[in-house]
């Protein structure tokens, strides 16, 4: 698999909490790593954090890195910047996701700005993080069976696909994050060619049906599997 498609996707499950939360989360952290699970703890990755921009890479891991956020909710959490930073970067993925990707875990009555009120949650304080780890791994087993179903579909789009198609799909990704449209929007061919992909799925526009200049392409979830498709 190339740098890229490992990039894409490079932690199953990440952790966002407050550090007065920790022995709660600790606990969860190291059952998925016992159980394999590719995850994103900051107690384990400190050589990785150590010198870097901690906001860029926080952006990076909890908008595009990883298959799902799980966010330990709690008045310390709402309080602090860092939680904040994770989760709204989470929560601002969760908005063009296709699948559930934001998995909230309540650990008192506080309400994450946000994030509706209709989503479900578990509450921490009825469930052990032995019960809790159970839980995403389902969720993860769910993900998976939910991928392999669409292989067909996922095939028959990236055989369909035209190059030109595809190089645009694999440019927008390899960006990671909202492009602004700048190349020559009046274009019939390059507005085509971003039809053919948001028609399909694999990109979204926050601006309707129109490809004018001021528009904001975003790669889709299924984009992103296409893409590691392509990449195998």
């Amino acid at each position: 698999m190339s740098e890229l498609s490992a990039g894409l996707l490079e932690y199953d499950v990440a952790l966002s909490y407050a550090s007065e939360d920790r022995s709660y989360v600790r606990v969860v952290a190291e059952r998925l790593r016992a159980e394999g699970v590719r995850l994103f703890y900051d107690e384990f990755e400190t050589a990785k954090l150590w010198g870097v921009e901690l906001p860029e890479i926080f952006l990076e891991i909890f908008q595009r890195k990883t298959r799902f956020t799980v966010a330990f909710i709690s008045a310390h959490y709402v309080s602090k910047p860092w939680p904040m930073h994770e989760g709204r970067s989470a929560l601002a993925r969760a908005i063009v996701e296709q699948v559930p990707f934001f998995l909230p875990v309540r650990l008192d009555d506080s309400e994450l700005p946000g994030l509706r009120p209709t989503v479900g949650y578990v509450d921490a304080r009825s469930t052990s993080p032995e019960q809790l780890v159970a839980m995403i791994l389902e969720k993860l087993r769910i993900m998976q069976g939910s991928i392999a179903s669409k292989k067909e579909i996922i095939a028959t789009i990236s055989a369909d696909l035209e190059e030109d198609d595809r190089k645009l799909l694999m440019e927008l990704c390899r960006f990671g994050k909202p492009v602004p449209i700048s190349a020559d929007p009046g274009s019939d061919y390059y507005s085509g060619r971003l039809r053919a992909l948001r028609n399909r799925g694999l990109i979204s526009t926050r601006s309707g049906l129109s490809m004018r200049h001021s528009n904001i392409v975003e790669i889709t979830n299924l984009g992103r599997i296409v893409v590691e498709e392509f990449l195998r």
